[in-house]
């Protein structure tokens, strides 16, 4: 309500005193309406627009504080001025504020004295109005939120300074294994078997104000075991200041237990490869056994299959998403007694499991060769491994080179052997791209180039 827009009602059952009041009120720039009687002012007032009522005590068919009381019943929202004149006693004042009258001015009374307590009641009636609309719009906020508190699908819980927990939903306190109700005012050690991690976070919050996000907690072991994913946050007020530490939870030991079986479970698979691997290894050392083929041939045989299950154990510690390319190599290196005499040069890289098989058996054919024949048949011989990526290629490249030093003069092959065709063929195919080998004398070289896709992830 606007002050100089209020609609006023004077009542009075003497007309002289109603019109110099109307008048007066008027004069101030107020739309004025009049009454003369109980029953007319209760009926103006329940279908009219009134914010303020000048209501005399004495009228002839019921008295000024009775309707008075009767507005206030029914509409607690207009003002009440009361009005007597000044034969009436002093016992009318308490009887009229009693029944609700706003304020009490005695007649007969000057207008300036009229309209300036007929403005003071009307501005604080737009402070009150002021005063509700804004008590309205915060309490529908606080039902809002409160809802949104109540019904959101995380445990929501929040901390004051000593430990309180001043407000926490259902969904939190069951993650907790308990009963939302009753926890409020409860410390974090009442709330929570976790209590130790909670205080120790909480109090971290409120030192710093900073925010911690992701912080797993965890109880218990074996298929008793809990877990929980949660995240602190500083709340605080218009000044800036931390008022509370707000706590969020998800239970994730559904999550963690199907993690953990997954894991069980590819351990398994590469504990049954590689077992399927001896079995296939035993297999051809008794076919061969006894038949037309030579000793190394065999060794070969076998060699190549330890590499393809060393390669399934990088690719199982990266279950089974990415093997680190610098793992493959110095896992190459290893296999074949020459850690010492390799040099390594790249950024780290992920490789995708196809791809990771095709190199770790190329890098295995490779180095085969290099004990045989190559940089590592004799004592000074080096092996270098580098690669880089290439972005400025149309499709991103993988660039990989194997280059031998300091070994006997290279000469190249007479025939094309089966470690010559597996890395023509199987990189070229299983990588998708290109290779070419060079067996300059001082030493051979392999240069590999593949679509950066065969990576896993960025790789900048």
């Amino acid at each position: 309500m606007k002050v100089d827009n209020a609609h006023l009602l004077v009542v009075d059952d003497v007309v002289e005193a109603r019109y110099a009041k109307v008048r007066a009120l008027q004069k101030a720039g107020w739309s004025v309406s009049e009454t003369s009687d109980g029953k007319e002012t209760l009926a103006f007032v329940a279908s009219r627009p009134t914010d303020l009522v000048v209501l005399d005590t004495m009228l002839p068919d019921i008295l000024g504080t009775e309707v008075c009381r009767e507005i206030k019943r029914t509409r607690p929202d207009i003002m009440v001025l009361q009005t007597s004149a000044t034969f009436i006693g002093p016992d009318a004042k308490v009887t009229a504020l009693d029944a609700g009258a706003d304020a009490y001015l005695v007649e007969p009374a000057e207008a300036p004295v009229l309209v300036a307590t007929v403005m003071a009641l009307l501005r604080a009636k737009s402070a009150e109005d002021q005063l509700r609309v804004a008590n309205e719009r915060l309490l529908a906020r606080t039902l809002e939120l409160e809802a949104l508190l109540c019904s959101a699908p995380i445990g929501l819980a929040f901390f004051d300074k000593i430990g309180g927990c001043p407000r926490i939903n259902d969904e939190f306190a069951a993650i907790n294994a308990l009963a939302a109700k009753g926890k409020i005012r409860r410390t974090v050690a009442e709330i929570s078997d976790t209590a130790s991690s909670f205080e120790e976070t909480v109090i971290e919050v409120f030192s710093t104000g900073t925010a911690l996000r992701n912080v797993e907690l965890s109880e218990g072991s074996g298929a008793a075991s809990r877990h929980w994913l949660t995240g602190f946050f500083p709340v605080r007020d218009a000044s800036n200041g931390i008022t509370a530490v707000g706590c969020w939870a998800i239970d994730i030991s559904d999550r963690k237990r199907a993690e953990e079986h997954k894991e069980l479970l590819i351990h398994e698979l590469d504990h049954r490869v590689k077992n399927t691997l001896t079995i296939v290894q035993s297999i051809a050392s008794q076919t061969f056994k006894g038949a037309q083929v030579g000793q190394i041939k065999v060794d070969d045989f076998s060699s190549r299959l330890c590499a393809l299950s060393d390669a399934h154990d990088v690719l199982t510690r990266g279950h089974w998403i990415a093997a680190d390319l610098r793992e493959l190599v110095v896992n190459a290196a290893q296999l074949h007694g020459a850690a010492g005499r390799f040099s390594v040069e790249g950024p780290n890289l992920k490789l995708k499991p196809k791809a990771a098989l095709a190199l770790a058996m190329g890098l295995h054919e490779l180095s085969t060769n290099a004990v045989k024949y190559g940089a590592l048949s004799n004592k000074e011989g080096q092996v270098n491994v580098c690669w880089s990526i290439d972005p400025t290629a149309d499709l991103p490249l993988l660039h990989l080179r194997w280059k031998e030093k300091g070994g006997p003069s290279v000469a190249p092959p007479m025939h094309r052997g089966f470690g010559s065709k597996l890395l023509e063929k199987l990189l070229a195919s299983d990588l998708q791209g290109t290779i070419s080998l060079d067996f300059a004398p001082d030493g051979v070289t392999c240069a590999v180039s593949a679509p950066i896709a065969i990576c896993e992830g960025d790789y900048n």
